[in-house]
């Protein structure tokens, strides 16, 4: 199969990709974890519904982001190969 039909078919998806994180991200993922469950604990009603307003929020800004930098990534390489076709 050719990489077009592959990416048709499926078999190839990006947002599937297992990254291989390193030591730091791991250890700021495990802080964030932690002290947002601490957070979540201590907060109550208003307070508590206003933080999780926020981590949805910013889960949102991590998805827009990402998904840009995908495409500015495959914009890139797109206009690499037609650079590279044309000469």
């Amino acid at each position: 199969m050719s990489f077009i039909e592959d990416l048709y078919f499926g078999e190839i998806n990006p947002n599937f990709h297992k990254f291989q994180h390193k030591e730091a991200y791991k250890k700021a993922y495990a802080t964030v974890d932690k002290n947002e469950d601490l957070l979540l604990e201590l907060l109550e009603g208003k307070e508590k519904s206003l933080f999780i307003k926020y981590i949805n929020a910013n889960g949102e800004i991590n998805g827009a982001t990402a998904y840009e930098s995908f495409e500015e990534g495959f914009k890139l390489a797109a206009r690499m190969m037609f650079e590279l076709i044309n000469n």
